[in-house]
């Protein structure tokens, strides 16, 4: 598609194959400079954009780097990659907030995307909103049921939910709770049997 866009003078995709042709080759600046000017003031062409974000992370700008890939994605679905490096590289800066903004839609357009999959549960968590985190964590687990920290995840949150609402877990939400236990194979399983003995105890 870019090259028939090459070939009818479209200069984006030239200059991103420019880009491309640099970025393979190394030289990150220049590259950058392709990148730049293809992607648009907007960054409203995509593969550039990605691309760009790209050459600043690798040039160690990783406080640019996402900014670029959050302002090209828009509300477009992109490629489950992209929405995952950049939260990657958004939650090292502890920035979970903007993760949320960004694959909340993401993960409501594709609720069984496995790559998205577990993701927005960290921010999540991160900033407290432990309800919010139980839902993800639920359906992530139960298409990836041995992932160890996302285990521990769930029953943490769960733990926060229903203690500061000082209400006792249903049978149902206990029963899940301890398979989820029975599952996890990893160093907390103390604390893990220490947040089950809490949530057995009458509010």
């Amino acid at each position: 598609e870019a090259l028939d866009a090459l070939a009818n003078g479209d200069q984006p995709p030239a200059q991103f194959l420019r880009g491309l042709e640099l970025f393979l080759k190394g030289q990150l600046e220049q590259a950058a400079t392709q990148f730049q000017a293809a992607a648009g003031p907007r960054r409203e062409y995509f593969p550039a954009a990605f691309y760009l974000g790209a050459c600043l992370a690798s040039a160690g700008r990783d406080r640019d780097a996402p900014g670029v890939w959050q302002l090209a994605m828009g509300k477009e679905p992109r490629p489950s990659f992209a929405y995952t490096m950049f939260a990657d590289a958004r939650l090292r800066e502890g920035q979970a907030g903007s993760v949320i903004d960004v694959l909340r839609p993401a993960l409501e357009r594709a609720p069984g995307d496995l790559e998205i999959g577990k993701r927005p549960a960290v921010p999540y968590v991160m900033t407290g909103k432990y309800a919010e985190a139980v839902p993800v964590l639920e359906t992530y687990l139960s298409q990836n049921p041995t992932d160890a920290d996302a285990l521990f995840s769930i029953i943490m949150a769960q733990y926060e939910v229903t203690t500061r609402a000082r209400v006792s877990l249903s049978d149902a939400e206990h029963a899940k709770l301890t398979k989820y236990a029975r599952a996890y194979k990893g160093p907390q399983q103390a604390l893990i049997s220490k947040y089950l003995e809490a949530l057995q105890q009458p509010k």
